[in-house]
């Protein structure tokens, strides 16, 4: 990549316009080199890694672990596994950390939480299941669950993840809830936006 050299005598602004466009040329290579190393196209068994976006992080969200986290990465049962970012529930004034989730604070920051080389609150899940449901449950202890159906009341749905597509080992995860919950009267429904 040769810059533009700059002229004598030229103006202030070309000269400005040649030395912007410079940097961003270095920094489209700079992203595109980060790339490569980050996500090859193809994992050891030879399937399409799913990339993993960062900037993306928020409360209750439904994620898989990046594999350079792992101690022992293990495709053939790690696809099967996801975590949930905690979250805050408020049902009467002050909001509460749920459990059950992977526990970090701090909603929208980048962070991996990891014990001993794995996510931490994984849940490992059945191959073959079109839709495995999670949810937080509201009230006085609110916790991060899931299981093959949604309870009737007093629970906020997160989303669910399809694992039926078994021979690619990809799951497909459907988000519901894109924030801390501020649940309504004696539990159940959300204050807060919910995009369906």
């Amino acid at each position: 990549m040769n810059p533009t050299p700059l002229r004598s005598g030229s103006s202030v602004g070309f000269q400005w316009r040649v030395l912007k466009d410079g940097e961003q040329r270095r920094q489209g290579a700079a992203s595109d080199m980060w790339g490569r190393v980050h996500f090859p196209a193809a994992s050891a068994n030879g399937r399409a890694r799913q990339m993993f976006q960062s900037g993306e992080m928020f409360p209750f969200r439904i994620y898989q672990l990046p594999e350079s986290y792992r101690a022992a990465p293990n495709p053939a049962a790690d696809w099967l596994l996801v975590c949930v970012r905690a979250g805050y529930v408020s049902t009467s004034g002050t909001p509460v950390l749920a459990t059950g989730g992977d526990n970090y604070q701090w909603g929208y920051e980048d962070v991996f939480p990891v014990s001993a080389g794995a996510g931490i609150g994984e849940v490992a899940l059945t191959a073959g299941v079109a839709q495995t449901w999670f949810w937080v449950t509201t009230g006085s202890a609110p916790a991060i669950a899931s299981g093959a159906a949604l309870p009737g009341s007093g629970i906020v749905p997160i989303g669910y993840v399809d694992s039926t597509n078994v021979a690619a080992m990809v799951l497909r995860i459907r988000q519901i809830q894109y924030g801390d919950v501020q649940a309504s009267g004696g539990g159940g429904g959300s204050g807060l936006p919910v995009w369906l």
